[in-house]
């Protein structure tokens, strides 16, 4: 089947149709007879439902996408076996700037892992000597446009490539660099070839590369940066790199022997990566790297490194197989690590940051974990939080992961340690060792802070991280307080959900709370002032930052009795209670202030002083009674009454009115003005009917 540029049958249809189909096409089938040609220029989406095509004299090559943009879905299992030498399986002749695409049907959904089970195939086979499996074909080396391999991409599916010998299983054709040009080669090589997922396994034969270059085939820009790669090397070759060759001779092809062998910019990155590179055991070739011209190493290795993306950590491992190697004295790493080996066995892969790592060296275990960070006060940690919190993982000798149980504390005073200061409020950091069952241990940090998240609460720093920071104390005056200064002073950490720690510039402050503080302090006045930092997931934690000094504290009695004498004392430190003021006709009910936000605020004696203030007395008026001088007899008139009485009447009369008056007294209460004046009166009324009767008698 072809598919041409301007077709008359475009993918077998009708002589009417003009144009490539939008939407690309679906093949299916098997076929010994026929292959599958893209014509140079063309850009297309093709899907491979359950193909199988293997080559014939007639169609040497199985499937040749040369100088077009194709796009390869796999659907089902699909497979392309060359039997013809010098030609390939999957082809892409050329160096131009056209690219080869494979995927499967879940590329590029979220979160998507390819999976033999769920995921389509594709085998892709050499079958005899000088076939390749995926890259450009021996046959056509001689001419420069059709010589060398570039821009392709395996973005998902799994891919089984397996070169016949002489070639590289993904890359370029033995001899592309050093053939055609009268000696002095095309200079073609393995260029840009890219895995971002999928299951990819390339098998080279002999003197190639599992994934670059043929026999002495430079290459230049292999890019991993997702998925499971198996790549092996033959001969003189390693899994990943450039082509080899059994001899040191370099007769036709001088000119480029220098660089024939070189391998550059083999990049392996992300988060879930995983690299497996076996070079030739019998030749003693490293997993990734140069190939060999004899037992010399000819070529020069150039930015071959394994990068982990941001919130993972690299691992290299050198040995001779799976279960027999050594970890590289870098590993974990969090930076760019250039990837050096010496034996032929090589595997990097990445797993979760974590701020504490430890690699048995006899048990091979790794264990990670990270450090905690918590509010203090409240209640304290149970295991399972303190082994959830820190994130715990690690991975056995063979490479399975643990699980949270098969981790153990084994210090229970650190345990009791950590929760005994939580409880009480205290604030520090203080060691919490970890360990796997056969005592592979790391030792974190547990930081208690003053302010910020409760860790030890229900999903408390696992739902939206950890932050944490101290109140701060500083004598006030001198320069202002730089951002990353008062962060520092205030001892803020913060990790995101994911474990990844925050650095100092993540956090953003409070400027306008950061402007107030330093106007105080460059103005040497003393107080407490808050402020706030906000994480970039809008998590925030509120410190207080008090500037200390002398402050005074003076006194307004508020028109009453003279002001008590200013007192001095240090910031945060108790004044005196001084003596109450008086003011007549009033009632002293406190000394009151003036808060920040405007409000009058009582004082308490027992509350420290922060800044310079002045405490003003609060008065209660003291309501008064009304009286008249009417209702109220004066010592004159009862003095006159009592002398008229002894003047007026006898002393048998006298006496009788005496003893009624002290009755009248006695029964009298405080406060009864108003009846004693009754009584008064109706005292006056009898003595005067006395005397009109006594002056009636003695006519």
């Amino acid at each position: 089947m072809s598919l041409l540029k301007v077709p008359e049958r475009p993918g077998g249809g009708t002589s009417s149709e003009t144009s490539l189909n939008p939407n690309g096409y679906r093949i299916t089938g098997t076929t010994t007879s026929n292959c599958i040609k893209v014509e140079s220029g063309v850009t297309t989406d093709i899907t491979l439902d359950n193909v199988s095509v293997t080559s014939s004299n007639q169609n040497k090559n199985c499937m040749d996408v040369s100088h077009a943009n194709v796009t390869i879905t796999l659907i089902g299992n699909n497979e392309l076996i060359c039997e013809h030498g010098d030609y390939g399986a999957l082809v892409k002749n050329g160096m131009d700037d056209t690219e080869l695409i494979i995927q499967c049907e879940h590329a590029g959904e979220k979160g998507h892992r390819c999976t033999k089970e769920i995921c389509g195939s594709l085998e892709a086979k050499g079958m005899v000597y000088h076939v390749s499996a995926i890259g450009n074909i021996i046959a056509n080396r001689t001419n420069a446009e059709e010589c060398g391999f570039s821009n392709f991409t395996v973005k998902g599916g799994i891919i089984n490539a397996k070169a016949g010998d002489h070639n590289c299983a993904i890359g370029a054709a033995c001899g592309s660099y050093v053939n055609g040009a009268n000696g002095a080669g095309h200079k073609k090589y393995a260029k840009n070839i890219r895995i971002e997922g999928g299951i990819v396994t390339a098998e080279g034969g002999e003197n190639c590369a599992g994934i670059g270059g043929g026999k002495v085939t430079p290459v230049d820009g292999i890019y991993i940066t997702g998925g499971t790669v198996y790549a092996s090397g033959g001969s003189y070759s390693p899994g990943i790199g450039s082509g080899g060759t059994g001899t040191d001779d370099f007769e036709g092809f001088e000119a480029v022997q220098d660089q024939c062998y070189n391998a550059s910019n083999i990049v392996i990155s992300g988060g879930d990566t995983l690299v497996r590179a076996v070079g030739d055991e019998q030749t003693s070739m490293p997993g990734i790297g140069c190939g060999k011209a004899g037992n010399t190493v000819v070529g020069t290795a150039s930015n071959i490194c394994a990068v982990p993306d941001a919130g993972y950590q690299g691992y290299i491992q050198d040995g001779t197989s799976e279960t027999e190697y050594e970890f590289t004295g870098e590993s974990p790493f969090q930076e760019k690590q250039k990837i050096k080996v010496d034996k032929y066995f090589t595997m990097v892969y990445f797993g979760p940051f974590r701020d504490e790592n430890k690699i048995d060296p006899d048990s091979k275990e790794q264990l990670g974990a990270n450090h905690i960070i918590s509010k203090t006060g409240g209640e304290g940690f149970t295991g399972e939080q303190l082994r959830e919190l820190a994130k715990t993982n690690g991975k056995d000798k063979d490479g399975n992961s643990f699980n949270l149980e098969d981790f153990t504390l084994p210090n229970q005073d650190q345990i009791n340690a950590i929760n005994e200061a939580k409880k009480n409020g205290k604030i520090g950091d203080y060691p919490l060792t970890i360990a796997t069952g056969n005592n592979t241990q790391v030792t974190i940090t547990v930081s208690l802070r003053g302010n910020g998240t409760d860790a030890a609460i229900p999903d408390g720093g696992t739902e939206s991280g950890m932050v944490g920071a101290n109140d701060v104390e500083k004598e006030t005056g001198g320069k202002a307080f730089e951002e990353d200064e008062i962060k520092e002073l205030c001892g803020i950490k913060g990790k995101d959900k994911e474990g990844n720690n925050l650095k100092l510039e993540d956090f953003k402050i409070d400027e306008g709370q950061l402007k107030a503080i330093n106007e105080a302090k460059t103005s040497k006045n003393t107080g407490k002032f808050l402020l706030t930092y906000e994480t970039p997931d809008g998590e925030k934690v509120t410190v207080e930052v008090l500037l200390t000094g002398t402050v005074e504290v003076s006194f307004d009695t508020n028109g009453g009795s003279k002001p008590p004498e200013m007192q001095s004392t240090d910031s945060g430190k108790k004044i005196s209670k001084p003596e109450d003021p008086v003011k007549e006709g009033y009632t002293f009910e406190g000394w009151y202030y003036t808060d920040k936000d405007g409000n009058e605020t009582e004082w308490n004696v027992d509350d420290p002083v922060y800044e310079n203030m002045t405490l003003k007395a609060r008065w209660k008026e003291v309501l008064k009674t009304e009286t008249t001088e009417q209702s109220m007899p004066t010592t004159e008139t009862k003095t006159k009454s009592a002398s008229t009485t002894e003047k007026s009447v006898p002393d048998w009369e006298y006496s009788r009115r005496k003893i009624s008056e002290q009755t009248v007294s006695r029964t009298a209460k405080t406060g009864d003005e108003t009846n004693i004046v009754y009584y008064l009166i109706a005292l006056g009324a009898s003595l005067s009917c006395i005397i009109l009767a006594k002056k009636k008698l003695f006519r």
